[in-house]
């Protein structure tokens, strides 16, 4: 049994049109990833919260506000994923320091990769 299809011709001001949809909203998606830094949570913040001096004492609550900014933000994910592409050296990206994500790429490399972001993750 074969089955065949046919297709009509649809006009070409309507397909002009969705054709112009279809890529105006491509054209968005494409925008959204390339800037997602616009949506950042930490946008409204002191840049200097996100790359304490140290982590150990005062740095220590410094690390804890910058990670509360990042537990609210719709891009945390985006910005993590950077952060590891980019291999940012410093600062709280994501809601990781520079030692966490270095430990997480570690974790990464030697095992199957977990896609939840790591403050999503049961705590053992």
């Amino acid at each position: 049994m074969m089955l065949v299809l046919t297709m009509r011709a649809a006009a070409p001001e309507r397909d002009a049109g969705l054709m112009s949809f279809v890529g105006d909203r491509l054209a968005s998606l494409q925008a959204y990833r390339e800037h997602w830094s616009s949506l950042a949570e930490c946008r409204s913040a002191d840049p200097e919260l996100f790359f304490p001096l140290s982590s150990l004492g005062p740095s220590a609550s410094q690390i804890a506000e910058a990670k509360s900014f990042c537990s609210r933000c719709v891009v945390r994910r985006q910005c993590l994923a950077y952060a590891m592409a980019t291999r940012q050296a410093h600062g709280v990206w994501g809601g990781m320091t520079e030692q966490e994500r270095t430990a997480a790429g570690q974790v990464t490399r030697g095992s199957a990769v977990d896609q939840r972001h790591p403050a999503d993750q049961p705590s053992s």
